[in-house]
């Protein structure tokens, strides 16, 4: 078992076995994290990206943006459907360069105020794949 230390708010959106009437409930560094909350969906930093496209494969250009083969990664603000939503990271050629399969045809290259964010799980901090 790891030992992590928090720092800031962990909110999560599924805890109702914790006797949250709402759904979520949020803890803080002082509190150990209860398993719902170990088990919750945690976000990497949003860093600005662009996205092409050729045939099923879309290819992201974001500085430092943190992905590794095989986990997941979020993206939105793209004008085009097909580009958002979270992606299983495909290939990673550097640090500021990554690739999912899109379907469809969308535009490319794709427009938009675009984010990509690594998706974790674990309080620990490790991708989710």
């Amino acid at each position: 078992m790891k030992t992590v230390g928090i720092t800031g708010r962990i909110t999560g959106k599924d805890n109702i076995a914790a006797g949250s009437p709402y759904g979520g409930e949020t803890i803080d560094g002082t509190d150990p994290p209860p398993k719902q909350f170990r088990d919750a969906t945690y976000y990497g930093t949003a860093v600005s990206a662009t996205i092409t496209r050729s045939s099923t494969t879309a290819t992201v250009t974001a500085t430092a943006h943190g992905n590794s083969l095989g986990g997941r990664v979020k993206i939105v603000g793209a004008d085009q459907e097909a580009y958002n939503g979270t992606k299983v990271v495909t290939s990673v050629a550097d640090a500021d360069t990554f690739t999912f399969v899109v379907y469809g045809s969308p535009t490319s290259p794709a427009t938009g105020t675009i984010t990509a964010t690594p998706v974790f799980n674990d309080a620990i901090g490790e991708p989710l794949v």
